[in-house]
């Protein structure tokens, strides 16, 4: 027997009721206590096993609440986006409306409704002759008129034809070279006694165009520019077939009205105002 063995202890009879006695060891061994097991953790049958055990309830998924937040607030912004040029728009309308009213500007209101003419008056009515912006130069090698009207006097191309239309003296260019006929381009000035600008006007186109074929008066209107009063008239009527265009002006002088005219073909329309212009510049008042 080894060191380490132990003897087992012999069974107690079962009829005695003493203890048994203690085994005998021998001298000189050493028994070790028996190495003693380690206790397992008892598990009582009516603990559950992991997969029983109770849990707490999950919360629900919060992602979509979330979500819904976040487009909240993106609509918030676009919205914002949105809204903030829209005020600003409306602030500079109002400050607009507020120096426009401060100026005294008043409120721009639809203009009265004039009826139109119809499409043969517009095509009747020559358009009015737009004045010169600055004096016209006589040309170089006009001629003073021989025998004036009185009052006043003019110069007028060499070679022109003299043609009576009292008071008014007028000069025509020849129809031809040598021809004694009168061509289409004309000058001429003198004085309506008595008449302010606008009656010097009607006396004398009426009397001097009055029966032409296709005549057209234009509306009397004032000259920019001009001398004090004066008016301007432009008539147009054809003449062999040819249209042609007349430029007068009248201004009061004295006791009457002078009246300067000049015509020439509607083509090219400013001639007959050239004409005029030049007319004019050379016109010196005499009474």
């Amino acid at each position: 027997m080894t060191a380490t063995d132990s003897p087992e202890p012999p069974e107690p009879p079962a009829t005695s009721s003493t203890p048994p006695e203690p085994p005998t060891v021998p001298a000189g061994v050493n028994l070790a206590p028996p190495t003693a097991a380690a206790p397992q953790a008892s598990v009582p049958a009516s603990v559950p096993g992991p997969s029983a055990v109770s849990r707490p309830p999950r919360r629900p998924y919060a992602a979509p609440v979330r979500s819904g937040r976040r487009w909240l607030r993106w609509l918030r912004v676009i919205a914002l986006v949105i809204a903030f040029p829209l005020v600003a728009l409306g602030i500079g309308l109002l400050v607009a409306w507020i120096v426009h009213t401060a100026r005294g500007n008043p409120t721009t209101s639809a203009p009265p409704s004039v009826p139109e003419p119809s499409a043969s008056a517009v095509a009747s009515t020559p358009p009015s002759a737009k004045p010169s912006a600055a004096p016209a130069a006589v040309p170089a090698d006009w001629i003073a008129e021989t025998d004036p009207p009185a009052g006043v006097t003019f110069r007028h191309p060499p070679g022109w034809i003299r043609r009576t239309s009292l008071p008014e003296i007028l000069r025509f260019a020849p129809a031809s070279a040598g021809s004694t006929t009168p061509g289409v381009e004309g000058v001429g000035a003198g004085i309506e006694p008595g008449v302010v600008p606008t009656q010097a006007l009607e006396q004398f186109v009426t009397r001097a165009y009055g029966t032409q074929p296709q005549l057209a008066k234009g509306a009397v209107t004032p000259v920019v520019s001009g001398r004090t009063g004066e008016l301007q008239e432009v008539v147009t009527y054809a003449r062999g077939g040819v249209p042609v265009r007349v430029v007068v002006h009248a201004f009061p002088s004295g006791g009457g009205s002078v009246v300067v005219l000049a015509r020439a073909a509607s083509e090219p329309l400013t001639r007959a105002a050239e004409l005029e212009a030049s007319v004019e510049a050379s016109l010196q008042i005499t009474g």
